[in-house]
């Protein structure tokens, strides 16, 4: 029997106000099936429940699909942030609002107080 293998993922840092979901990723065998929804669904749900408020994101500006889908979440887009990969690819920050005002995700630096990590486990073939 094969172990099982971790088949998708979303990753996310947060402090008592605040979150930045980092990663999120899908095994192309395993796309097109509802688990990026879900892992979208759950994790901001998850993130209200500990009084977060807001959520942001960052998305490579030429990446339409995955800016389109995380709209489709409420994520709205800020402004164009030249150069912010290592490729020096512009990106665009995305906010969704949990509850409340929207808040300005900072840049204070500090080492986020929670991370939250959804593995997705299948099956090998």
């Amino acid at each position: 029997m094969t172990a099982p293998a971790i088949s998708s993922y979303i990753s996310t840092g947060a402090d008592r106000q605040k979150a930045e979901i980092v990663s999120i990723a899908v095994h192309p065998d395993q796309q097109n099936r509802g688990i990026a929804t879900a892992l979208m669904t759950d994790t901001p749900a998850g993130l209200k429940r500990r009084g977060v408020r807001t959520v942001e994101l960052m998305v490579r500006t030429t990446n339409r699909l995955a800016v389109r889908f995380y709209s489709r979440f409420g994520f709205k887009r800020l402004r164009r942030v030249a150069r912010y990969y290592d490729d020096d690819a512009a990106g665009f920050p995305m906010r969704k609002r949990l509850t409340g005002k929207l808040e300005r995700m900072g840049k204070s630096g500090k080492v986020p107080s929670v991370i939250i990590s959804t593995p997705v486990v299948t099956a090998a073939k």
